[in-house]
């Protein structure tokens, strides 16, 4: 299996997954500080809130109430020193106080937020409103000099308001701390609430942390389908070259790199194991070849010896063939210087007519087997090219033996093939040696039959000479001659020529044949290299096989 079928099945890399767990950490984290930073920000809107809504009332209700004060205050300067150029200095200034009460009234009336307090705050305004009408008219009377009507006044329409502002004043006052200390029970409350969402939310980050931590290790393991330590001790031992560790893994870890590794090795043993046994079986048909390779190479050899002897023969032969023609020349000058003394026996030699026919006949009879002996000769030839083909082909087929070497393909079949080629080439080649000598043999007994037909012959002559003893003295003179001429121009004479002409080319053909044969020698010691050369190699591959423990 590859990495990427394994991709493919898992869905996701080592790498994915270890950057979407670490995303899901970080997002879970971000979240938090972002719920956190909303909290606070909650929380700081509550505080300016309450600030808002209760102290800055307060703050507000302490102004009316310092303004209030200070207004009353100025009135009883008006009455008690009665310095008419001071009383409108007073006057200006509780105006000015009014002027900052009505705003600040106003101001919590607009603030005001439930029922109460907005309540108060218009009960405020109302009773504020007739108290700062009383103390204006009570200054008015105080301006005109009428200090007990100014008493009256302010008995009568300042001091019944008076006292229900201040204590509507003090009753906002109160009510504000209230609900200030309300909001910051509630803001307790809420900040309790958030460090506690805080802290469970951080309890299950870190949980799901842990979790997601726990089920992403898990995932790459078993994608890897152990430790990586083991994947290494594995791997580390294959590199090594040991081969028999089994590598099991547990059931549905199909796809992980335990697994792949296992299928690796099992596989990369078979394939070894099979190098193994090729290179043995190669070696042993490389050592088969080599064996024929020298077998042939041996016959090849002899062969090539005998065809050596065989031309040496011939040629031999073929000097005794050219003697034998010298010899008809030399017959056929005697025969010339015995015509004379034929001339002078010639009614002699009608008696011996007969027997001339029956040494003619004879004569004809040799004739026949030296043209026998012309036609083996010629069959000779045809058994001599049979030779030279299957030399040819002995030189092709160790030829391709020498190609086949090369290659080295398939544990050495294609060499038993041409070694088995060569063997019955080389069988055939001995079969055409053996014809060679069966026709010489038939040219030697075709040779004694000639020499048995020329004794014939001779006999033959010498009745014709017992019939010619009556003849007169010429016939004598060319006896000599005469014989002569019957033992050598009439037997040798009409062969001599063609017999040499045949020697010759036999002679050639073997020559031929020898050079073959030689050149199918030095082809099979080529084939023999190289089979010597296949087994060297089939050696080296055992020994880089060897290094592997397969079992």
């Amino acid at each position: 299996m590859t990495s990427s079928n394994q991709i493919a099945r898992s869905g996701l890399t080592v790498k994915w997954r270890l950057m979407l767990s670490t995303f899901i950490i970080i997002a879970a984290f971000f979240g938090l500080s972002a719920y956190l930073i909303y909290q606070i920000k909650v929380a700081t809107d509550n505080t300016g809130a309450l600030f808002n809504q209760d102290f800055a009332n307060m703050e507000k209700v302490d102004g009316i109430d310092g303004l209030l004060t200070r207004a009353d205050i100025n009135i009883l300067r008006m009455i008690a020193i009665g310095d008419p150029i001071q009383i409108p200095e007073w006057k200006k200034q509780n105006e000015s106080s009014f002027v900052q009460i009505d705003d600040l009234v106003s101001s919590l009336a607009g603030r005001a937020s439930g029922a109460p307090s907005n309540n108060d705050a218009e009960k405020l305004k109302s009773d504020y409103e007739k108290m700062r009408d009383g103390m204006r008219h009570q200054t008015a009377v105080i301006e005109s000099g009428d200090i007990a009507g100014a008493a009256t006044v302010n008995r009568e329409e300042v001091k019944p308001f008076a006292e229900r502002v201040f204590q509507t004043l003090h009753s906002m006052r109160e009510l504000g701390k209230n609900q200030a200390g309300q909001r910051y029970k509630e803001q307790l409350a809420s900040a309790d609430f958030t460090r506690t969402m805080a802290l469970a939310t951080t309890l299950l980050i870190v949980g799901l942390s842990v979790i997601i931590t726990l089920l992403t290790t898990r995932s790459i393991i078993g994608s890897i389908g152990g430790e990586p330590s083991m994947v290494a001790d594995f791997t580390r031992n294959i590199a090594q070259g040991d081969l028999t560790k089994s590598i099991t893994v547990s059931k549905g870890d199909e796809n992980s790199v335990v697994f792949a590794v296992g299928v690796m090795q099992e596989q990369l043993r078979q394939t070894l194991q099979q190098i193994f046994n090729s290179s043995v079986q190669l070696s042993d048909a490389a050592e088969k070849l080599t064996t024929v390779t020298e077998v042939s190479a041996s016959s090849m050899k002899r062969q090539n010896d005998e065809l050596d002897m065989a031309a040496t023969a011939v040629n031999e032969m073929t000097s005794a063939v050219e003697e034998v023609a010298r010899n008809a020349e030399h017959t056929a000058r005697s025969s010339g210087s015995a015509t004379g003394a034929a001339e002078e026996g010639m009614a002699l030699v009608r008696q011996t007519s007969i027997a001339v026919d029956n040494v003619g006949g004879d004569i004809a009879k040799t004739s026949n087997l030296l043209g026998d002996l012309a036609e083996q000769s010629r069959d000779i030839g045809k058994v001599l090219d049979v030779i030279r083909g299957l030399a040819e082909q002995t030189n092709l087929l160790a030829l391709n033996a020498a190609i086949e070497a090369a290659r080295a393909g398939e544990a050495g079949r294609g060499f038993a093939v041409v070694a088995d080629e060569v063997r019955a080439l080389a069988h055939r080649t001995q079969q055409s040696t053996t014809e060679i000598e069966r026709l010489v043999t038939n040219v030697q007994n075709g040779t004694e039959l000639a020499v048995d037909s020329m004794l014939s012959n001779t006999e033959l002559v010498t009745k014709t000479l017992s019939i010619a003893e009556g003849a007169n003295e010429a016939l004598g003179r060319i006896n000599s001659a005469v014989s002569e001429i019957n033992d050598l121009n009439l037997v040798i004479a009409s062969a001599s020529q063609e017999q040499a002409h045949v020697a010759r080319e036999v002679d050639r053909n073997l020559v031929n044949i020898r050079d073959l044969s030689a050149q199918s020698t030095q082809g099979a010691a080529h084939t023999m290299g190289a089979s010597q050369e296949l087994s060297r190699l089939a050696t080296d591959l055992s020994a880089i096989v060897s290094r592997f423990r397969l079992s």
